[in-house]
């Protein structure tokens, strides 16, 4: 956590209150992801905010990762056919019960007070959506590195300050109302683009 290292955003973390937080659904969709799964869930169920709930996806996986996630019990694990990432990204939002729906990708591990700054974006009522950067870790060997520096990762768009032209799936949270307003992801967004028809629309 960022807290921890730099007192300043400790100072301004402790001057917020979330009272009356809103309940916020974390939905991880994954596919064949046994061998990554644990660390995102480990993560998620670290972060700290006062009323979430992690769901676990699973779009039809053939490797294990029913057993890896009832490893961790206060985790939902739905299972579905596999039917696709957007098909997935809308299971989880009908089973979720927050008001918010909050994405994030099997390989990727939230800062403990993710949900804590995105919540506050939804203070404002017209809020839609929020959502951040996706920050890789730093490369474990050479192959990391070029896998890193190319092109093609996830990312925001910034049209200035605090408004992006769309967010990346795997830091995406939606308020419900408005993800059911535009009938959710498109499922023929099979593995990708999902995020970005999502956010345009």
């Amino acid at each position: 956590s960022l807290r921890g290292r730099l007192p300043a955003l400790a100072s301004a973390r402790d001057g917020f209150s979330l009272q009356g937080a809103p309940r916020v659904s974390v939905v991880v969709c994954t596919f064949n992801g046994a061998a990554i799964l644990a660390d995102c869930l480990r993560a998620c169920l670290a972060l700290d905010y006062p009323d979430f709930e992690v769901l676990v996806v699973d779009d039809g996986s053939t490797d294990g990762t029913a057993e890896d996630v009832s490893r961790f019990p206060a985790v939902r694990y739905l299972r579905q056919e596999h039917g696709g990432l957007s098909v997935a990204r809308n299971h989880g939002a009908r089973a979720g019960t927050g008001e918010l729906i909050a994405y994030t990708d099997d390989d990727c591990e939230p800062d403990r007070d993710w949900l804590y700054w995105i919540a506050r974006a939804f203070e404002e009522p017209g809020t839609a959506a929020a959502g951040g950067p996706n920050l890789p870790p730093q490369p474990g060997g050479i192959q990391e590195a070029v896998v890193a520096v190319a092109p093609g990762a996830p990312s925001h768009v910034l049209l200035g300050d605090l408004n992006a032209e769309h967010l990346p799936g795997c830091n995406l949270v939606v308020r419900r109302s408005a993800l059911a307003a535009i009938g959710g992801f498109r499922s023929q967004y099979f593995a990708a683009g999902d995020d970005v028809d999502l956010c345009w629309r």
